[in-house]
């Protein structure tokens, strides 16, 4: 278990730790700080520590830059992803988080500018264009680098 994931742990305990001139120091309910716990720390805390500080030391750079990862490899799924995609997996015909639309126009419509634009906005938004199939027994991003859609235009009378 990483220190994060074991700061995480104590947190969800109640479990407080923080530096305070250089010690570590807890607070915690009434019977959360087990020996078990108490040896754990105690164990890790070089490493809790090293954690703590890098937390407080200010960071040198204001703006965090977002790059973009390569395609070349398998994408792992996001942690909302990876819950969307197991609450599938446990309910396939439950379709709580699909909408479908129906919009009905009245008056002129220029079909092939509606078509460009949807068509534009699935090009931008990669998510638009992903799908999720299994590699090696776990689920992983596909993002198709184009996907085109066709409009079907049906003309009610009233």
């Amino acid at each position: 278990m990483k220190v994060a994931e074991f700061l995480s742990y104590l947190n969800s305990l109640e479990i407080k730790l923080w530096l305070e001139e250089e010690k570590l120091k807890y607070q915690a309910p009434q019977g959360a700080m087990t020996p078990e716990i108490k040896q754990e720390i105690g164990t890790r805390k070089p490493e809790i520590l090293a954690f703590l500080r890098s937390a407080i030391t200010p960071s040198k750079t204001f703006e965090s830059v977002i790059s973009p990862v390569a395609r070349t490899e398998d994408l792992p799924l996001s942690f909302a992803q990876q819950r969307m995609w197991f609450l599938y997996q446990m309910d396939q015909q439950n379709s709580a988080y699909n909408e479908a639309l129906t919009i009905r126009l009245t008056g002129r419509l220029n079909i092939d500018i509606l078509e460009q634009t949807i068509n534009a906005i699935i090009q931008r938004h990669e998510s638009l264009r992903t799908t999720f199939p299994m590699v090696e027994g776990k689920p992983i991003q596909k993002i198709a680098p184009f996907l085109k859609i066709k409009l079907l235009v049906v003309n009610l009378k009233d």
